[in-house]
């Protein structure tokens, strides 16, 4: 059987790529009971009751830095290529109301490496919800262009009126070299009226952006620029990512394959002062930034999250200052103090069991 991979005497053994399934509904229904789902959101206090649900799979684009468009996506010629597949608005809703009525989940976060990908069946799913009288707090990464596009057709209104209330755009660049090398195909003017149009009609929608750095030829002035960018889009949240070479992008190198799993446990997508000497000369200058740069455009946007009348978003502003400003300070203090593994993700006591 294609799309099987195993180990035999000592050698990695894969039977070739199976061919997707093009209709996404003959999947069977998730296995939910299998699994403690009272524990998703428990002690969250932004995304309660959490409980993570697929609209499709696959995407159509092919970001260089991505390796979900080549887990879902069809070989052809030996080779991942973009395909995107969605379900049908009345499975998905099938699966919210199970999800909501014997689970009792509040919140859906979407799995999709691009919720709005296609232009249709987002906003079939959110007017379905409304029908049948589920309104759930929702969470997605989505695309600026399909933004402007889904308020143009309704499908945007619909969806927030069905709960969507925090969208994740990946910006990754404010240069078009960088977005060129890493095959993004978007630009910042579509993301600056994307994020001006959700503060205008959608004041309820918090907003989440996701910066790449790393790059050949970034220096620590090109971090400055980009946490100045950063700060002008006027976003609720952003955060900063290293470009990290993932197996199956064009980042990865064999050498970086290590059977003791050492090198993946790095592998957090956090800024590192430790490891790749470029990745850690930026992000000790990102780290310095968060620390000590407060130009008007961080300060206006503390005041207004502080402020706020909506109590979460009050909280993700509080919670998301307190925790940045500890995570920059811890690792800079570890990175003077050369202590190991200064600044890694935590990992709860039982992850190694």
């Amino acid at each position: 059987m294609a799309g099987i991979s195993f180990a035999a005497d000592g050698q990695a053994v894969f039977t070739g790529p199976r061919q997707p399934l093009d209709d996404l509904d003959r999947l069977p229904m998730p296995a939910w009971d299998l699994l403690p789902m009272d524990r998703y959101g428990r002690a969250s206090r932004n995304h309660p009751h959490l409980a993570a649900v697929e609209l499709g799979r696959g995407c159509p684009w092919a970001c260089d830095f991505c390796v979900l468009w080549r887990q879902m996506g069809r070989f052809l010629d030996g080779r991942p290529a973009p395909l995107l597949r969605t379900k049908s608005a009345a499975r998905v809703l099938e699966e919210v109301r199970t999800l909501a009525r014997r689970y009792g989940r509040r919140y859906l976060g979407w799995v999709d490496p691009c919720f709005n990908a296609d232009p249709d069946v987002p906003g079939q799913v959110a007017e379905l919800l409304l029908r049948d009288g589920l309104r759930l707090g929702q969470s997605a990464w989505v695309r600026a262009d399909g933004l402007l596009r889904d308020e143009s057709s309704g499908a945007l209104p619909q969806c927030v009126q069905a709960g969507l209330n925090e969208v994740y755009l990946g910006i990754e660049r404010p240069d078009a070299d960088g977005l060129r090398y890493l095959n993004k195909s978007h630009n910042g003017g579509e993301v600056r009226r994307a994020v001006r149009m959700l503060q205008e009609k959608h004041p309820e929608v918090f907003t989440v952006g996701s910066m790449i750095f790393g790059l050949p030829g970034d220096t620590p002035a090109t971090i400055r620029g980009l946490y100045r960018f950063a700060h002008e889009l006027d976003l609720d949240m952003v955060f900063y990512i290293p470009l990290t070479p993932l197996p199956g992008t064009p980042y990865w190198r064999p050498e970086l394959w290590d059977p003791t799993g050492r090198f993946f446990r790095s592998c957090d997508f956090l800024p590192g002062v430790q490891g790749d000497p470029l990745i850690a000369e930026l992000s000790r200058t990102l780290c310095w930034c968060f620390l000590l740069r407060w130009p008007w455009a961080r300060l206006r946007w503390g005041l207004r999250g502080l402020t706020a009348r909506d109590a979460r978003r009050r909280s993700i502003i509080r919670r998301h200052s307190v925790r940045g400003l500890a995570f920059a300070f811890r690792a800079i203090a570890g990175g003077l103090l050369h202590r190991e593994n200064a600044d890694n993700m935590r990992y709860p006591a039982w992850y190694d069991t």
